[in-house]
């Protein structure tokens, strides 16, 4: 649901022209986005033996570092399209948008 907001959102120009609704499409993509991808990680841990019973999972240390240092790398790639947008933002006159 929260991304056909979002497309909604974007899609419609008069919509996207506002800010407040731009602000909004851009946290339901990524929330939207979030929630399906993390719902696909908890659900590929489920594995349940052919008796039925499902075992306990727990991650190693390794896995832990390597899932953080995703994360990291996305929050860098994020705050560095953040910095072009802030920018390209400023250099442009505000009828443009």
């Amino acid at each position: 649901l929260l991304s056909v907001l979002a497309l909604v959102l974007l899609f419609t120009p008069s919509l996207r022209k506002r800010d407040a609704t731009l602000i909004l499409a851009c946290v339901a993509v990524f929330f939207g986005i979030w929630m399906e991808k993390g719902l696909g990680m908890v659900v590929s841990g489920f594995i349940p033996t052919p008796v039925g019973d499902v075992p306990t999972y727990t991650p190693t240390g390794t896995e832990l570092l390597i899932a953080l240092g995703i994360y990291a790398v996305g929050a860098l790639i994020l705050t560095v399209l953040y910095k072009i947008a802030v920018t390209v933002r400023k250099r442009e006159p505000e009828a443009a948008w």
